[in-house]
């Protein structure tokens, strides 16, 4: 059996040097689960796509598929996935050797379970549907769709005797 080769993370720090002090405490944590919770344009995107190049770098065993990264929005999605992809091709090209591993997890990118909290909540539903009593054609509401139904939901309350609601009370 072929062991993989132990990943010094102290050299590889150099990779992570342009963030920020608390960017690289999230960015190395061994917590498995990380939350980054910051206003627009802070670095968020760019921490998490270390932070998930990062978990690769350093354990030659983890892969691509037992990484989640989950986003509000399709949009963070695609821009998760394209920083990953990015920040993985950059660190590969700077140590081909130390870094071999990681020309498996370029390749494989596209496997990762990033997307977004709805999207991923619906897969678990639908990966788990004979365990739960629901109907398995069962989707995500388009925007569109919930704006409808909203505006229809409070012209019905509108509509409603509050008095006569109050009396059933």
């Amino acid at each position: 059996m072929n062991e993989m080769p132990h990943i010094n993370e102290e050299a590889l720090l150099y990779l992570i040097e342009s963030a920020r002090p608390e960017q690289q405490q999230a960015i190395r944590s061994r917590d498995p689960l990380v939350v980054v919770s910051a206003g627009a344009g802070t670095g968020k995107t760019h921490t998490l796509a270390m932070r998930f190049a990062w978990l690769l770098a350093v354990d030659p065993a983890c892969t691509v598929d037992q990484i989640l990264t989950l986003t509000f929005s399709e949009a963070a999605s695609r821009e998760m996935l394209e920083r990953i992809r990015a920040t993985l091709q950059k660190w590969y090209r700077q140590e081909p050797k130390r870094l071999a591993h990681l020309k498996d997890a370029i390749v494989r990118i596209d496997e990762a379970y990033i997307s977004t909290i709805h999207s991923f909540s619906m897969r678990v539903i639908r990966e788990s549907g004979l365990s739960l009593d629901l109907d398995p054609a069962a989707g995500l509401a388009s925007i569109p769709f919930e704006a409808s139904f909203w505006s229809d939901y409070a012209q019905i309350l509108d509509s409603i005797a509050i008095d006569r609601l109050c009396g059933l009370l």
